[in-house]
């Protein structure tokens, strides 16, 4: 799936999807200067990490509500027939 550029920017998405933090956390993986600009430590940033910076309006929000969606997920995948 391509993203837009701005999607890089932190603070300009918002809420994100568990894609879009997915595609964030391997661009943060690979690049030390965005990670750096996110400003998040370490080479393996958390998904709620990045949430947190994406929505710095809420950053509890978005932590909340990217947990919701990973434990969503691991429920959905555990349950598939």
């Amino acid at each position: 799936m391509a993203y837009s550029c701005k999607l890089l920017e932190p603070g300009w998405a918002g809420l994100l999807s568990l894609d879009e933090a997915k595609h964030i956390k391997c661009c943060l993986e690979k690049d030390a200067k965005l990670r750096r600009k996110w400003k998040i430590r370490g080479k393996k940033p958390s998904l709620p990490a990045i949430a947190a910076k994406a929505y710095p309006e809420d950053p509890d929000g978005g932590r909340r509500y990217i947990q919701k969606v990973l434990t969503a997920e691991r429920y959905r995948i555990k349950h598939k027939t």
